[in-house]
């Protein structure tokens, strides 16, 4: 894939700056529900897309306490880690008896990846529980890295159980630093850095800087500040996630499960160079924008592969599938093509199925790395061409597949 500089910067701006910004204590559970559906319905079945004041309301539905704002910013996380997206933006209205605003005429539709999330439901329980935590530590990773990892890494050296809120602030605020000391060393152009800022969330805007009254000279003023309240609050909404049902990876004593120690124990190490950090994509680090940075291919994205461990433990099956792994796969796209699938066309993107492959990769303890994937998409239609139709490209997100239809014109199920 050829990579332009807009796409560098951006990919490099993102992996110096991955957390979720929002804080309101949001149940992961909650979340998974409007996403799948549950017994009390489905929000988006058969539909293409919702108006965001739809998924607020049905947010506001699932908990009792929970005010107009607060449910709003449940859809803000469902965006944020990427299971729905903003299709249309659309405009806002005020809130009820309130003078401020509330996201309304949004169209939000179903990602990728919230597709490839409905499409657990296809699978045998125990492996759809299963799926359906592994594309929530992906997410977290992806997203919340600097925020969920952290405090999970920090942990594990604390003898596997939660670190206070202060010693938390002081190592993201450790970590910052050297991050923004290693942007200023490895992009010396102060214009091309000016382009990888403005995707950084911890970096305050050069027309913001112009206009600051901040007079202590020790103050880096390209740096947002947030206040020890903050991050607390950050601190426990995490920690809320990690003893939650759906992750587990923590016990209601504040100790790190055993699934949460392997999780921990995935990621980066906190003293790793040139950052503690997932880095950009590894094509993307090796292009000619970003190449003098030095970024290390062990550093690199997909995030996929920090899940996938087998790189790491050495695994004699490195990036070798066969016929069963091709067959598994087949099975889960036709299974759950009624998941995978566009509400409004009888055809689904093939990245709704990468994430699968992923996933059986990971519990079949095998490596994919370089073309792998799209090597098995073309063994999957090249075997089972009898039930599928592609043209297989390279962007999967433009690449659809379809059922083949039975003699009576209906699409197999």
């Amino acid at each position: 894939m050829a990579y332009d500089p807009h796409t560098c910067y951006r990919e490099l701006g993102r992996a110096l700056s991955r957390y979720n910004g929002y804080t309101n204590y949001p149940k992961l559970e909650r979340i998974a529900d409007i996403i799948a559906g549950d017994d009390e319905g489905d929000l988006f079945a058969g539909k293409p897309y919702r108006y965001a004041h739809e998924v607020i309301e049905k947010f506001m539905s699932r908990g009792k306490k929970d005010k107009q704002r607060s449910a709003e910013v449940y859809l803000q996380h469902a965006i944020a880690f990427g299971f729905l997206y903003r299709a249309v933006p659309g405009s806002a209205r005020l809130r009820a008896q309130s003078k401020k605003r509330v996201e309304s005429n949004s169209h939000i539709a179903l990602s990728s990846l919230g597709r490839a999330y409905r499409s657990a439901a296809a699978l045998p329980v125990e492996e759809g529980v299963a799926f359906r935590r592994w594309l929530w530590e992906y997410v977290l990773l992806d997203a919340d890295f600097d925020m969920y990892g952290l405090l999970l890494k920090l942990s594990l050296a604390n003898n596997a159980k939660f670190i206070e809120r202060k010693p938390f602030e002081d190592a993201y605020k450790s970590m910052e630093a050297k991050r923004n000391e290693w942007l200023k060393d490895r992009i010396p152009s102060p214009a091309v850095r000016e382009r990888v800022e403005k995707y950084i969330q911890w970096k305050i805007p050069e027309r913001s800087r112009r206009t600051s009254n901040s007079s202590d000279s020790n103050i880096d003023a390209s740096v947002r500040v947030l206040s020890s309240t903050t991050y607390g609050y950050h601190h426990s909404q995490r920690k809320g996630w990690a003893c939650g049902s759906i992750l587990q990876h923590a016990n209601g004593a504040g100790n790190l499960t055993e699934a949460g120690e392997h999780f921990a124990r995935l990621l980066p190490s906190l003293d790793a160079q040139p950052l503690f950090w997932i880095g950009p994509h590894f094509e993307c680090t090796n292009s000619l924008f970003l190449k003098a940075a030095g970024i290390p291919r062990e550093q690199c994205s997909p995030v996929w592969d920090w899940l996938t461990h087998a790189s790491r433990d050495g695994n004699e099956n490195r990036n070798e599938y066969d016929t069963a792994f091709v067959d598994a796969v087949a099975k889960h796209m036709e299974s759950g093509y009624p998941y995978l699938r566009l509400a409004t066309f009888d055809q689904a993107a093939l990245d709704t199925a990468v994430p699968y492959i992923h996933f059986l990769a990971h519990r079949r303890k095998i490596d994919l790395n370089g073309d792998a994937v799209h090597g098995i998409f073309a063994d999957v239609f090249k075997t089972h061409r009898a039930t599928f139709v592609c043209t297989l490209g390279r962007n999967y997100s433009k690449t659809h597949f379809w059922l083949r239809t039975h003699s009576n014109g209906e699409s197999k199920k």
